[in-house]
This record gives structure tokens, sequence and C-alpha cells, in this order.
């Protein structure tokens, strides 16, 4: 269960970031086929950069709420986890 809470947590805090690049990528795509003359490697390349920035910037707020409820959890989840992890490891020398 704790690995699908990471994977979930981990695509709640790429989703924002992830779906702006996707359109941002296809906006660019339809620019270069509009306007071929423009070189679309030289003006993605900073864009990209500036707005995977702005994104975080403007999201890190949900980012923090959403870490810090999980932290809460998490501290729970820590030593069933370890218990678990104990028992499975008997090894013998």
């Amino acid at each position: 269960t704790l690995a699908s809470q990471m994977f979930s947590l981990a695509l709640q805090l790429v989703a924002p970031v992830l779906l702006l690049m996707f359109f941002m990528y296809v906006a660019l795509g339809l620019l270069s086929r509009a306007v071929p003359q423009v070189q679309i490697f030289f003006v993605s390349s900073p864009a990209t950069v500036a707005l995977g920035l702005l994104v975080f910037a403007l999201s890190l707020p949900a980012f923090i709420s959403l870490i810090h409820d999980h932290f809460n959890h998490l501290f729970d989840q820590l030593p069933l986890m370890l218990k678990h992890l104990i028992s499975g490891a008997q090894v013998t020398l």
C-alpha cells in the first residue's frame, strides 16, 4: 500500500507541470506547422524552462500542503512497515 500511495503522490505532484508541458508542446507543434520560418527549438527551450518554473512556483503551496499531509501519515505507517520488514528478514547464517 505504501508503494501505491507513493506512486499516487508522485502523479499528484507532477500533474500540473506535465499537463502544461503537454499543451505547450502541442501549441509549439502547431506553430511550427503554421509558420515554418520560426526556429521552434530556439523558441521552445527558454519557453519550456520559464513555463515549468512558473507553474512550479504557482503550485508550490499545493505541493507543500499535499506533502505535509502525507508526512503526517508516514509516522503512523513507518513502524508497521519496519515490523513487516523485520519479520520477513529471517536470515540464518
